[in-house]
């Protein structure tokens, strides 16, 4: 057996993807912003083995759009509201 290094990439929605929510949907339950590790509203994303820190940053930034876009299906399907 051996080890690997691996990066996680922890998402956690902030204020204003909660204002957006509860302003696209008013009629739902109102969620309130809170602080991450806090609540269960965060994804957790294994990426990529890396030789160091600036290549996986560089694969993140590359890969930025499908992540923000995989967030917000995740609170609205209706791509037309994003």
């Amino acid at each position: 057996m051996y080890s690997i290094e691996r990066y996680a990439l922890y998402l956690t929605p902030k204020k204003k993807l909660i204002d957006w929510k509860n302003y696209i949907f008013p009629k739902s339950t109102q969620i309130e912003a809170i602080p991450p590790l806090t609540h269960d509203r965060g994804k957790i994303y294994l990426v990529p083995e890396f030789y160091n820190t600036e290549e996986a940053m560089e694969w993140l930034a590359y890969n930025f759009d499908y992540f923000f876009q995989q967030q917000l299906f995740a609170w609205c399907t209706d791509e037309n509201l994003w």
